[in-house]
């Protein structure tokens, strides 16, 4: 499993995790998006630092995209 979203992710970087994935070899691979999920550090960085866009408490599923990162 790896995840993707964090602040200084970039489309270069996450391709290069592709490509690292892809040379593991693993059986399967999943990709899940940093969720700041409420209670954790990251959440409270994230709120202190206005990086949460929603607040909608379904979306928090690693699936979609809760806080930007700062080129994507």
């Amino acid at each position: 499993m790896f995840i993707i979203g964090e602040p200084k992710d970039t489309t270069e970087s996450i391709r290069k995790l592709r490509v690292f994935a892809d040379e593991l070899d693993p059986d399967f691979v999943i990709f899940a998006v940093l969720t700041p999920f409420p209670g954790t550090v990251l959440y409270e960085n994230a709120l202190k630092k206005g990086w949460i866009e929603d607040f909608n408490w379904s979306n928090y599923d690693m699936i979609h995209a809760i806080m930007p990162t700062e080129s994507l």
